[in-house]
């Protein structure tokens, strides 16, 4: 039984993110399929808090379904696949393991065996320095922010570059936009890349640097970034 504070909450903010929809066709869609994940993931949800922090991440979730557009002579059928998602939300236990679940798919991390690999800036001015990093895809802004989110980091601001810490490790996080948005910072596609900070020396890998990458080795796989 959804509560009454709840179920307002909820029509809410699905009035507010259908409004953002840009076809008809497809608000009619969304709509039965969060009213269908409504009934699903209702045990998770315990104020209208829960909801307004459900419905911050409701686009990368929605992203990540396989969505099928038919033709027809009244316009563009939509028709998502969301029996996955339902299934993540009747099994998770709280409502940060079901985000997680239902955006893992988001991630897309460079294709390599381990995430981090040995990078070189060869800087013609200062000279070369190594780093361990990794770079992650991001295909939208909730992606974006469901990347930092996942990863414990709080960019301040638009800031495009900035140091942070993963799971006690420090690290420099920089941000690509393929799209239009890096001179304001409101990035719509691209790439982060997160460097791992040597305090003792800043400009090679050490034994120290080694070690804060096999911590975060660990600590991405256990996320599943």
């Amino acid at each position: 039984m959804v509560s009454g504070e709840i179920l307002n909450a909820y029509e809410k903010c699905v009035r507010t993110y259908l409004n953002n929809c840009q076809a008809s066709e497809r608000s009619f869609a969304v709509k039965a399929l969060l009213d269908g994940l409504l009934t699903k993931i209702s045990h998770l949800l315990g104020s209208a808090a829960d909801v307004e922090k459900l419905f911050a991440e409701i686009s990368a979730i929605i992203d990540c379904l396989q969505c099928d557009v038919e033709q027809t002579p009244l316009g563009r059928d939509y028709n998502y696949d969301a029996a996955g998602l339902y299934s993540k939300a009747t099994s998770a236990k709280t409502l940060d393991e079901f985000m997680a679940l239902a955006t893992e798919a988001l991630f897309r991390s460079a294709p390599a065996k381990n995430y981090f690999e040995k990078f070189t800036d060869e800087n013609p001015y200062s000279g070369p320095a190594e780093s361990y990093r990794t770079v992650v895809g991001f295909k939208n802004r909730q992606a974006l922010s469901a990347i930092f989110s996942k990863l414990g980091l709080k960019r301040p601001g638009n800031e495009t570059c900035f140091h942070g810490s993963i799971g006690g490790v420090s690290v420099f996080v920089s941000m690509s936009d393929e799209g239009k948005g890096a001179a304001t910072g409101t990035f719509s596609c691209g790439q982060v890349e997160i460097d791992i900070v040597n305090h003792g020396n800043s400009r090679v890998t050490d034994a120290a640097s080694t070690a804060a990458r096999d911590r975060l080795e660990e600590l991405f796989r256990k996320l599943k970034v």
